[in-house]
Formats: C-alpha cells, structure tokens, sequence
C-alpha cells in the first residue's frame, strides 16, 4: 500500500525532542530544512543588529542556550543580502563592507576564544560575536584578569534591556546585549500563524486517512479557533514570564508543536490509526502533555507542559463549570466539529476520575470554547487573576491603569504596614511591622503618605526593539518614590485587598515587598524632635494617632 506522507509534520515532530536525538536538535541542521524557510519568525533584533553591522560596530550578542542566536546571525545575515548555504565557525562576509563573524563562541576551546577576542577587538570591520552567557563572561575574566570589578559591569550591562557599550581596557569598546532580556511571548502568534498555513497541509487535504488524523484535527481546529488558541498560548507564556520562567524560542517550539503532533507520524496513521485518536491527540490534551485522560511521561521533558501543569490555569473554578459540568453542555460551548467527540468523554473516560474529566472538558473550552468577547474576559480572570487583563493591556498599550485599582493597592499598602486591612485610607500609616507579623494594637508610627501622593502608571520600557514597545508599570509616590510592580506583586497586592491571608511567600516577592516598604519609609518618614513619638493604636474598628511628648517629669500626648 502506497502511504500519503505529509514531510511537513515529519519536520514538527523533529522540533519537540528536547533529547537532542535528531537533526533539528542543531540550529544549523534545522536552518537548513526547506520548512524552516517557510515556518520561522523574523526575531526582532535583526534590523536592530542590521545597523550595527552598517555602522561597523562589534557586537557581543549572548543569551542562553536555545534562544535562537544562531538563527539570529542567519536572519541579519539575509537581511544584509548574504544568505549562507552553512554558517561557518567563524567567518568574514561581503556584505558591501566586511561583516566579520564568530558563530558559537562557547564552542571553541579557551586558547581559541582568547585568540578570537583581542583579534575582534584589533579588527577594524563591524563583527558580530555569538556566545552562551557563561563562557563568555570566564573569557572576559580571562583576558582582562586585574579588573575585578569587570564582571559586575558586564553582568550590568547585558542587564540593559537595548544593551550597553563597554570600554574594555587596552583593548577597545564592545556592545553587549544579552538577547534573554528580549520578550520571546511576541513570537508566539506569528509562529502559529506560519504553521497552519494552506501551503504545509495541501498534502493532507487528498489524503484518504485525514477523517481519523489527529494532526489534521488539530490543524483545523488551531485554524478556526486561530485568535483563542494563540491568545491563550500567549498568556499562558506571559503568566509564566512575569513569574521568572522566561522559556526560550527553542522551548516554546518544542511546546507548539508537540500540541500539534503528539509525536504521531502519518505512517502510524495509517497502519494503526483509529477514529479515538482525535480524542487522545487532541490539541487541548497534548498541550497539557496528555493523551486524553492519560499523561504522556515522555512529554513531561517538554519545559512548558511542566510549567503549564505546575501553573493549575485548568483547576480554576470558572463560571461556566457548571453547564460543562453538571449539565454536560457542550452544544453551547463548542463548535459542531468538537461536539459529538466531547459528548462521548464520559464513554470514553468511564474509568477515570471526575477530576480528569473536568479537565479534559476545561482544557478544550480554554482552548476551542464559544463565547461573547464580555464572558471571555470574566473566564480569562478568573483562570489567570482578576487584574491580569488589566496588566496586559497597559503592558502592551500602556493604558492607565483604573483609579479603583489604584484604591486596592494603597489599601494592601497600608495592610501590608500595619497589619489590619481598612476601608479608610486616605492615610497611609508607615510602621516598622514585619511582613507576617502578628498586628499589634499599638505600634510606632515613622510617618505617613496620602492616599492622593500616590499615582500608578505604565512607563514604556528600554528596549533595542522600538516597533514591539511595551510598558512597565510604576508606583510613584509624589518625587520621591518610583517602584515597578509586577505581575506577581500585582496579585499579591489583589489577594491582600480581598483579605486573603497569605503565609508563604515566595523569596523573591518577599524582597519586593520589603525593598517597596523600605523606600516609602526612607522617602516619608517623619524625623521628630527627639523627645516625641508618635504611636498608632487601634480603638475599636479604628486606628488612631497620638504624639507624646517627653518632659523631664512627664509624658503628654496631643
């Protein structure tokens, strides 16, 4: 029998073996593919770099393994009409001017990188050098090894979000940029886009098997859903970002297009291949590494299906829960080529939990669900956070954030000082309370802010990237207090103001929340004469305000 192959999805299951046991585990190898060609995103420091190469500059680009600098020197390489058949280990282009570069730095041996560097810097032709974070900061060290602070004003300077020239001394300035400070979320959409295209599947369409494929399933379903599918993958990378699981290019196409093939061939469609597969491939399942209610113990060394899973987005009580739940609508929800299969989860799962069940129902209706734009918005809060649209939005348009929000968060402020949550706050009252810390009904007061000195706003951020801008957002306090806030201290502040209780918090916002109080009290605490105190105590539901004076023979208070 004479199979139909599609070569195309041959090329995505070679992308998500994060084993390294194929060709296209080597950047060079899958540059080369006919697919790459027709599947890759343009990285958004190709133009950037493009003009330092024009203006002659030397160019340290780093990062970490799988963030696509190699394929970043190909791109800057075609947009400078020198498209290579192979990169080199190390080479000098025409490019109408000479264009020296070193493909993998971190490769060569310690002798070999100490002779690349002072001839990099000797060169007078713009030079573009690639190396993993590490070894080039040891071939600094080595080449300069009486500056001991070198390796702080490197490690500053790739922390530059548009990068930072460096004066190397008796050898020459060098511009580092460090492409993992660079947001890889962007290429998230394009890269979707680019996969589903007419042109990869043409060979699918005739193909006699496609009524029981799940790779075609899942290209049609990935196409019609388009704008749900590639929002939710975005926010799912945002969400893991914001909360310091950056994911490199390499991981999150690893990721991609597992959920597209879960490691199926055509050839395996073909001699054993059976209607359920659509079910236990579907798109929503594999995204979550599992097949149906079955999870794939092989997909768990995919970085995002583990993160994905950690992150419990499809556990969140929703309200919708109860139609897919209870009363097992699906005829609402889903679209006609989703239904009859969701409708025979409970056939097809009898075994299984209800748990598993529910959350094959609320991976397919995060992903392929039907409903109005105001109802999507609510979902999206609830399975994220309440205020996570709101950060997105200014994020990527820098929208003022609402002056509600502004409320809550001077509320958690005051919270997070004093102890006791209150509906007053037009004074912020500055104590010297640890975090966690029982609340005590009288403590001493440094000083206090007015609700009104504070302001929120989205700041648009450095970046070597200006048409992809995006936004930060600031708390300022008058002149003296300006403070980022990020995603997760946003929703710390969220569940503060709801009254939550939170005991174990993570090290790293731990530290913003103190490094934020230790500038409000340095910036507004009250220097008193020093024989006055002044203590807040708490009457009834109220806190209240004393100074007391101290005399030789006694102790007033106003």
């Amino acid at each position: 029998m004479t199979y139909t192959i599609n070569p195309f999805i041959s090329y995505l299951n070679s992308l998500h073996n994060e084993q390294a046991s194929n060709q296209n585990a080597i950047a060079e190898m899958q540059i080369q593919d006919q697919h790459f060609a027709k599947t890759q995103v343009r990285h958004p420091l190709t133009l950037f770099l493009k003009k330092k190469m024009e203006a002659g500059e030397f160019v340290i680009l780093t990062g970490h393994a799988g963030d696509g600098k190699t394929t970043l020197l190909t791109q800057v390489l075609e947009a400078l009409d020198r498209k290579p058949e192979m990169l080199l280990e190390e080479d000098t282009v025409d490019c109408g001017f000479s264009l020296h570069y070193v493909k993998d730095f971190s490769e060569l041996t310690h002798e070999k990188q100490d002779s690349v560097l002072k001839t990099c810097f000797a060169a007078s032709e713009a030079t573009l050098l690639i190396a993993n974070t590490g070894p080039l900061l040891n071939a600094m060290q080595r080449l300069v090894p009486d500056d001991p602070q070198l390796e702080n004003t490197l490690l500053d300077a790739m922390d530059q979000p548009a990068g930072q020239s460096v004066d190397i001394a008796g050898f020459g300035t060098a511009f580092f940029l460090n492409i993992a400070r660079v947001d890889n979320t962007s290429f998230i959409r394009e890269y979707l886009q680019n996969i589903i295209q007419d042109e990869l599947w043409q060979t699918c369409d005739s193909c006699p098997k496609k009524g029981i494929c799940p790779m075609y399933m899942n290209r049609c379903l990935v196409k019609e859903n388009f704008a749900r599918v590639a929002s939710f993958v975005e926010r799912v990378y945002i969400w893991l970002q914001e909360y310091d699981n950056r994911a490199t290019i390499r991981q999150i196409t690893a990721h991609i297009t597992y959920a597209m093939t879960g490691g199926v061939s055509c050839e395996s469609v073909w001699e054993d291949g059976q209607s359920i597969w659509r079910y236990l491939y579907l798109f929503s399942n594999l995204l979550w590494g599992s097949q149906g209610a079955k999870e794939d113990i092989a997909a768990q060394q995919i970085r995002g299906i583990r993160l994905l899973n950690a992150a419990g987005f499809d556990q969140k009580p929703t309200s919708i829960d109860y139609d897919l739940f209870i009363k097992h609508d699906v005829y609402r929800y889903f679209s006609p080529q989703l239904q009859g299969m969701l409708k025979e989860v409970e056939k097809l799962t009898r075994p299984i939990s209800d748990d598993k069940k529910q959350r094959i129902l609320k991976r397919a209706y995060l992903l392929f669900g039907i409903n109005t734009p105001a109802e999507d918005r609510v979902i999206q809060q609830q399975v994220f956070s309440p205020w996570f649209e709101t950060y997105l939005d200014g994020r990527n348009n820098g929208t003022k954030p609402s002056n509600k929000i502004r409320k809550a968060i001077c509320q958690a402020i005051n919270t997070l000082f004093v102890g006791e949550s209150y509906e007053d706050i037009s004074n912020i009252y500055l104590t010297l309370r640890r975090n966690n810390e029982q609340t005590s009904n009288v403590q001493l007061l440094n000083g206090q802010i007015s609700e009104e000195q504070i302001r929120l706003k989205f700041e648009k951020c450095p970046t070597s990237v200006p048409d992809k801008q995006q936004y930060q957002l600031m708390l300022l306090a008058d002149e003296k207090v300006k403070f980022r806030i990020g995603l997760p201290l946003l929703n710390y502040f969220y569940e503060i103001h709801q009254g939550v209780i939170i005991t174990d918090i993570d090290p790293m916002l731990s530290n913003g929340i103190d490094s934020l109080k230790a500038q409000l009290l340095s910036a507004f605490k009250k220097h008193n004469d020093e024989n006055e105190i002044a203590i807040l105590f708490l009457q009834g539901s109220h806190w209240k305000r004393r100074k007391l004076i101290v005399t030789d023979t006694s102790i007033d208070h106003e």
